[in-house]
C-alpha cells in the first residue's frame, strides 16, 4: 500500500480518517490547486491562508449537496 502525507487535523474538531486511491488523491490535489488559484485572484488578502485537502473535500461535498439535494427539493415545492 502506498501512503501519502499524513494530515494532522486540529483536535477541537471531530475528524474522520479516510483512505484514498492515489489517483483520487492526485485529482484532489489538482482541484485544490485550482481552488487556491481562484481564491488568490478573487481574495488577495487571503493569499497566505492555504487551501487543504479536507477543505477541498468539504467544498466538493457542499457543492454536491446544494446541486443534487437542496435544489431538486426546492423545485418540488
Amino acid at each position: 500500500m502506498i501512503t501519502r502525507k499524513h494530515n494532522n487535523p486540529p483536535r477541537d474538531i471531530k475528524w474522520k480518517s479516510v483512505s484514498l486511491n492515489i489517483y483520487v488523491h492526485d485529482e484532489l490535489e489538482e482541484i485544490k490547486k485550482h481552488i487556491q488559484e481562484q481564491r488568490d485572484l478573487l481574495h488577495p488578502e487571503m493569499k497566505l491562508q492555504r487551501v487543504t485537502i479536507p477543505m477541498t473535500i468539504e467544498i466538493l461535498s457542499n457543492q454536491y449537496y446544494l446541486n443534487n439535494i437542496v435544489l431538486p427539493k426546492a423545485w418540488e415545492k
